[in-house]
């Protein structure tokens, strides 16, 4: 999707969107290293990102999506819901104490769909008189917070040696 076919509302989200890849940089895997970040932006019918976050061990594409104030976070484990649940429960207890909810949801054979999602009213992105973006103290948070799940989750699954599917989430 050409980026001018974006309406402001949604270059507002995909500027939001982008201001992750610069956190998922500082993820650091279970090795201790710095991890590999490929970010590309996703077309589906609301703006989003797939970001692959790669160690020596292990390739965890994500999808990350904005509608409005609401944020979806999606994963795809090669492991029933009830396993991927039970292992990423400790991955994302923080999250959940400040807004998310998680649900796992088996997307085909052996392999479940794990995505989160978070209301919230605020702003991500003001606008300035002179039409540069920013992030808004809120978006601030929610790009640091998701950074930080992200990590959780990466750790999570690379300690757990769970592998993950070689399809790219997205929205079921």
């Amino acid at each position: 999707m050409n980026k001018s076919s974006f309406s402001a509302h949604d270059n507002k989200s995909i500027f939001f969107l982008k201001s992750l890849e610069e956190r998922f940089q500082k993820i650091i895997g279970m090795d201790g290293k710095q991890v590999e970040v490929v970010f590309s932006i996703s077309d589906y019918v609301i703006p989003g990102v797939l970001i692959k976050v790669k160690s020596d061990n292990l390739c965890l594409p994500t999808w990350v999506g904005v509608n409005g104030g609401r944020i979806f976070f999606i994963v795809r484990l090669k492991c029933d819901p009830e396993k991927s649940e039970k292992i990423m429960k400790f991955a994302f207890g923080g999250a959940s104490k400040v807004g998310w909810s998680f649900f796992y949801q088996e997307a085909s054979e052996g392999e479940t769909s794990v995505w989160g999602t978070l209301e919230n009213k605020k702003s991500f992105v003001k606008e300035s008189s002179v039409g540069v973006l920013s992030l808004t103290k809120n978006g601030f948070f929610w790009s640091n917070d998701i950074a930080m799940m992200m990590q959780s989750a990466f750790r999570t699954i690379e300690r757990e040696e769970i592998l993950t599917s070689n399809k790219d989430p997205e929205p079921l």
